[in-house]
Protein backbone atom coordinates (compact mmCIF):
# COMPACT_ATOMS: atom_id res chain seq x y z
CA UNK A 1 0.00 0.00 0.00
CA UNK A 2 1.67 3.24 -1.12
CA UNK A 3 2.70 5.45 2.17
CA UNK A 4 0.06 8.91 2.52
CA UNK A 5 3.36 10.85 2.88
CA UNK A 6 7.06 9.79 2.37
CA UNK A 7 9.63 9.95 5.63
CA UNK A 8 11.03 12.84 5.33
CA UNK A 9 7.41 14.73 4.68
CA UNK A 10 6.12 12.93 8.04
CA UNK A 11 9.53 13.92 9.69
CA UNK A 12 8.56 17.58 9.01
CA UNK A 13 5.23 17.72 9.16
CA UNK A 14 5.38 16.04 12.63
CA UNK A 15 7.43 18.97 13.88
CA UNK A 16 4.83 21.13 12.89
CA UNK A 17 1.68 19.29 14.71
CA UNK A 18 4.24 19.32 17.92
CA UNK A 19 4.57 23.04 17.44
CA UNK A 20 0.65 22.91 17.09
CA UNK A 21 0.07 20.85 20.20
CA UNK A 22 2.77 22.95 22.18
CA UNK A 23 1.71 26.67 21.61
CA UNK A 24 -1.95 25.40 22.57
CA UNK A 25 -1.08 23.56 25.77
CA UNK A 26 1.08 26.52 26.59
CA UNK A 27 -1.14 29.40 26.40
CA UNK A 28 -4.56 27.33 26.92
CA UNK A 29 -3.78 27.04 30.92
CA UNK A 30 -3.45 30.76 31.14
CA UNK A 31 -6.63 32.61 29.97
CA UNK A 32 -10.11 32.21 32.25
CA UNK A 33 -13.15 29.87 31.31
CA UNK A 34 -14.50 31.55 27.94
CA UNK A 35 -18.63 32.16 28.61
CA UNK A 36 -19.01 29.46 26.16
CA UNK A 37 -17.21 26.64 27.75
CA UNK A 38 -19.37 27.65 30.81
CA UNK A 39 -22.58 26.82 28.76
CA UNK A 40 -21.06 23.59 27.26
CA UNK A 41 -20.30 22.62 30.52
CA UNK A 42 -23.63 23.33 31.59
CA UNK A 43 -25.21 21.15 29.05
CA UNK A 44 -23.27 18.75 29.31
CA UNK A 45 -24.95 18.03 32.74
CA UNK A 46 -27.99 17.95 30.99
CA UNK A 47 -27.30 15.39 27.79
CA UNK A 48 -30.12 15.71 25.45
CA UNK A 49 -30.42 14.81 21.69
CA UNK A 50 -30.42 18.72 20.60
CA UNK A 51 -30.61 21.93 22.30
CA UNK A 52 -32.52 25.17 20.71
CA UNK A 53 -29.23 26.72 19.36
CA UNK A 54 -27.12 23.70 18.62
CA UNK A 55 -26.77 20.25 17.80
CA UNK A 56 -26.00 17.60 20.75
CA UNK A 57 -22.35 16.35 19.80
CA UNK A 58 -20.51 19.25 21.76
CA UNK A 59 -22.42 18.51 25.38
CA UNK A 60 -21.27 15.02 24.87
CA UNK A 61 -17.56 15.74 24.12
CA UNK A 62 -18.10 17.99 27.15
CA UNK A 63 -19.56 15.38 29.43
CA UNK A 64 -16.67 12.71 28.26
CA UNK A 65 -13.83 14.87 29.07
CA UNK A 66 -15.78 16.24 32.40
CA UNK A 67 -16.23 12.38 33.64
CA UNK A 68 -12.67 11.06 32.32
CA UNK A 69 -10.12 14.16 33.33
CA UNK A 70 -12.01 16.77 34.72
CA UNK A 71 -13.22 20.44 34.05
CA UNK A 72 -9.86 21.97 34.35
CA UNK A 73 -8.82 25.08 31.53
CA UNK A 74 -6.27 22.15 30.69
CA UNK A 75 -8.55 19.53 30.42
CA UNK A 76 -11.69 21.12 28.62
CA UNK A 77 -9.24 22.69 26.08
CA UNK A 78 -7.43 19.40 25.48
CA UNK A 79 -9.25 18.00 22.67
CA UNK A 80 -9.62 21.47 20.84
CA UNK A 81 -5.61 21.28 21.11
CA UNK A 82 -5.61 17.41 19.62
CA UNK A 83 -8.63 18.75 16.38
CA UNK A 84 -5.63 21.57 15.56
CA UNK A 85 -3.03 19.58 14.88
CA UNK A 86 -4.96 16.95 13.31
CA UNK A 87 -6.01 20.21 10.97
CA UNK A 88 -2.32 20.87 10.35
CA UNK A 89 -1.29 17.23 9.60
CA UNK A 90 -5.07 16.80 7.21
CA UNK A 91 -3.80 19.72 5.50
CA UNK A 92 -0.34 18.64 4.48
CA UNK A 93 -1.95 15.65 3.29
CA UNK A 94 -4.38 17.72 1.28
CA UNK A 95 -1.77 19.34 -0.17
CA UNK A 96 0.02 15.99 -1.27
CA UNK A 97 -3.24 14.78 -3.14
CA UNK A 98 -3.56 17.90 -4.93
CA UNK A 99 0.18 17.11 -6.53
CA UNK A 100 2.26 19.48 -3.95
CA UNK A 101 5.82 18.22 -3.40
CA UNK A 102 7.44 18.23 -0.06
CA UNK A 103 8.04 21.92 0.47
CA UNK A 104 4.07 23.07 -0.48
CA UNK A 105 2.91 20.14 1.68
CA UNK A 106 4.99 21.74 4.41
CA UNK A 107 4.17 25.70 3.37
CA UNK A 108 0.31 24.76 3.40
CA UNK A 109 0.65 23.13 6.96
CA UNK A 110 2.70 25.70 8.13
CA UNK A 111 -0.02 28.45 7.53
CA UNK A 112 -2.23 26.14 8.77
CA UNK A 113 -0.70 26.55 11.67
CA UNK A 114 -0.25 30.25 12.07
CA UNK A 115 -3.53 30.94 10.98
CA UNK A 116 -5.25 33.58 13.47
CA UNK A 117 -8.49 32.68 12.76
CA UNK A 118 -7.73 28.77 13.93
CA UNK A 119 -5.28 29.84 16.62
CA UNK A 120 -8.38 31.49 18.29
CA UNK A 121 -11.01 29.24 17.59
CA UNK A 122 -8.69 26.51 19.02
CA UNK A 123 -7.97 28.44 22.15
CA UNK A 124 -10.99 26.95 23.54
CA UNK A 125 -13.73 24.59 24.11
CA UNK A 126 -16.57 25.03 21.31
CA UNK A 127 -18.06 23.71 17.82
CA UNK A 128 -15.44 25.80 15.84
CA UNK A 129 -12.64 24.25 16.99
CA UNK A 130 -13.56 20.88 15.57
CA UNK A 131 -15.90 22.20 12.55
CA UNK A 132 -13.15 22.34 10.28
CA UNK A 133 -11.65 18.96 10.96
CA UNK A 134 -14.86 17.91 9.61
CA UNK A 135 -14.65 20.09 6.42
CA UNK A 136 -11.57 19.02 5.85
CA UNK A 137 -11.95 15.55 6.45
CA UNK A 138 -15.00 15.37 3.91
CA UNK A 139 -13.01 17.14 1.36
CA UNK A 140 -9.79 15.42 1.81
CA UNK A 141 -12.31 12.04 1.39
CA UNK A 142 -13.69 13.63 -1.90
CA UNK A 143 -9.88 14.23 -3.37
CA UNK A 144 -9.01 10.84 -2.27
CA UNK A 145 -11.81 9.39 -4.52
CA UNK A 146 -10.95 11.28 -7.57
CA UNK A 147 -7.36 10.02 -7.56
CA UNK A 148 -7.38 6.73 -6.45
CA UNK A 149 -11.47 5.58 -7.78
CA UNK A 150 -11.91 3.94 -4.24
CA UNK A 151 -15.76 4.45 -3.67
CA UNK A 152 -16.00 2.91 -0.61
CA UNK A 153 -14.57 6.08 0.48
CA UNK A 154 -18.04 7.61 0.40
CA UNK A 155 -19.01 5.92 3.04
CA UNK A 156 -16.04 7.59 5.33
CA UNK A 157 -17.17 10.79 3.47
CA UNK A 158 -21.13 10.15 4.93
CA UNK A 159 -19.50 9.25 8.56
CA UNK A 160 -17.60 12.59 8.78
CA UNK A 161 -20.40 14.03 7.29
CA UNK A 162 -22.73 12.85 9.65
CA UNK A 163 -20.77 14.07 12.88
CA UNK A 164 -20.15 17.01 11.37
CA UNK A 165 -24.06 18.01 11.22
CA UNK A 166 -24.44 16.76 15.32
CA UNK A 167 -21.55 18.72 15.53
CA UNK A 168 -22.80 22.29 14.05
CA UNK A 169 -26.03 23.08 11.72
CA UNK A 170 -22.94 24.94 9.10
CA UNK A 171 -21.74 21.85 8.29
CA UNK A 172 -25.13 22.01 5.93
CA UNK A 173 -23.51 25.20 3.86
CA UNK A 174 -20.30 22.74 3.31
CA UNK A 175 -22.87 20.06 1.55
CA UNK A 176 -24.51 22.52 -0.42
CA UNK A 177 -21.26 24.46 -1.60
CA UNK A 178 -19.54 21.79 -1.99
CA UNK A 179 -22.05 19.56 -4.09
CA UNK A 180 -21.21 21.32 -7.35
CA UNK A 181 -17.80 21.09 -7.11
CA UNK A 182 -17.44 17.81 -5.92
CA UNK A 183 -19.80 17.06 -9.32
CA UNK A 184 -17.13 18.43 -11.16
CA UNK A 185 -14.32 17.41 -9.64
CA UNK A 186 -15.62 13.63 -9.94
CA UNK A 187 -16.77 13.85 -13.59
CA UNK A 188 -12.92 15.17 -14.43
CA UNK A 189 -11.23 12.33 -12.10
CA UNK A 190 -13.76 9.50 -12.92
CA UNK A 191 -13.08 10.36 -16.89
CA UNK A 192 -9.50 9.75 -16.07
CA UNK A 193 -10.50 6.23 -14.08
CA UNK A 194 -10.90 3.79 -17.22
CA UNK A 195 -13.63 6.27 -19.05
CA UNK A 196 -16.85 5.05 -16.60
CA UNK A 197 -18.86 6.86 -14.01
CA UNK A 198 -17.82 4.95 -10.70
CA UNK A 199 -19.22 7.36 -8.06
CA UNK A 200 -23.23 6.65 -9.01
CA UNK A 201 -23.11 3.07 -7.39
CA UNK A 202 -23.81 1.65 -3.85
CA UNK A 203 -21.26 3.21 -2.19
CA UNK A 204 -22.21 7.10 -2.95
CA UNK A 205 -25.99 5.91 -1.55
CA UNK A 206 -24.61 4.59 1.66
CA UNK A 207 -22.25 7.44 2.13
CA UNK A 208 -25.09 10.00 1.39
CA UNK A 209 -28.08 8.11 3.55
CA UNK A 210 -25.18 7.91 6.57
CA UNK A 211 -24.85 11.83 5.63
CA UNK A 212 -28.81 12.77 5.11
CA UNK A 213 -29.96 10.85 8.61
CA UNK A 214 -27.83 12.66 10.47
CA UNK A 215 -28.61 15.83 8.01
CA UNK A 216 -32.41 15.33 8.72
CA UNK A 217 -32.28 15.48 12.13
CA UNK A 218 -30.47 18.62 12.21
CA UNK A 219 -32.57 20.42 9.71
CA UNK A 220 -35.36 19.88 11.55
CA UNK A 221 -33.30 21.18 14.63
CA UNK A 222 -32.66 24.01 11.82
CA UNK A 223 -36.43 25.24 11.08
CA UNK A 224 -37.37 24.56 15.03
CA UNK A 225 -34.44 27.43 15.84
CA UNK A 226 -36.16 29.63 12.86
CA UNK A 227 -39.76 29.04 14.18
CA UNK A 228 -38.80 30.28 17.82
CA UNK A 229 -37.29 33.26 16.16
CA UNK A 230 -39.81 34.49 14.51
CA UNK A 231 -41.86 33.68 17.41
CA UNK A 232 -39.97 36.00 19.09
CA UNK A 233 -39.91 38.82 16.55
CA UNK A 234 -44.02 38.84 16.38
CA UNK A 235 -44.03 39.76 20.19
CA UNK A 236 -41.47 41.81 20.14
CA UNK A 237 -42.28 43.56 16.42
CA UNK A 238 -46.24 43.00 16.79
CA UNK A 239 -47.39 44.84 13.46
CA UNK A 240 -44.12 43.79 11.77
Amino acid sequence: MKKLLPLSAAGMILCLVAAKLLIHLYAGRHYGYFRDELYYLACSRHLDWGYVDQPPLIALIAWMVRSVIGDSLAAIRLLPTVAGACEVALTALIAKELGGKLVAQGLAALATLVAGGILATQSFFSMNAFEPLFWMGCAWVVIRIVNTGNQKLWIWFGVLAGFGLENKHSMLIFGAGSHQRASELLSVGTARLHGRERHRDAWTAGGARGAIRRGSESRERVSSLLDAFRAFRRVLLPGG
